[in-house]
């Protein structure tokens, strides 16, 4: 009898109690419908607060590179002078015969070296530009920079 009691209450509370409360109010439009042109203001609204904050965003990153711009570019002008002054090519030299024949000389023996491989020695990197069933000669290969 206790529990048969006990579940009607329980019923009759949670019936009573999901029913609303009364200091809420109905919500008598449909808030999940939007007109065309209440979405594309909202759209329009939102690209222009984007475009705002991209804006902010880049002056503030341009704030702080700005001296280290400056900076580098001053840097990379010395060494572009120094560079001059002491008349030096930023392209790379052509392999003296000597350097060549000292790679041809070492990998003479690598019989796995194909075309394109890169060879380091002392004198700088070459790439093998021969056959790999072929003898090797010294124009079979050509420095990298």
């Amino acid at each position: 009898m206790k529990q048969s009691l006990f579940f009607i209450a329980t019923v009759s509370l949670t019936a009573g109690l999901s029913i609303g409360c009364c200091a809420q109010e109905r919500a008598t439009a449909d808030t999940t419908t939007v007109s065309r042109e209440e979405w594309q203001a909202r759209v329009k609204a939102s690209r222009e607060r984007l475009d705002l904050r991209r804006q902010e965003l880049t002056r503030e990153r341009n704030k702080q590179i700005e001296p280290r711009r400056e900076e580098l570019t001053r840097e990379r002008n010395k060494k572009i002078d120094l560079m001059r002054r002491e008349r030096k090519s930023m392209v790379a030299p052509s392999p003296t015969p000597d350097e060549i024949a000292e790679a041809a000389s070492r990998q003479v023996v690598d019989d796995a070296l194909l075309p394109g491989d890169i060879v380091s020695t002392k004198a700088g990197l070459f790439r093998f530009r021969g056959s790999p069933v072929r003898e090797r000669k010294a124009e079979d290969f050509e420095r990298v920079r």
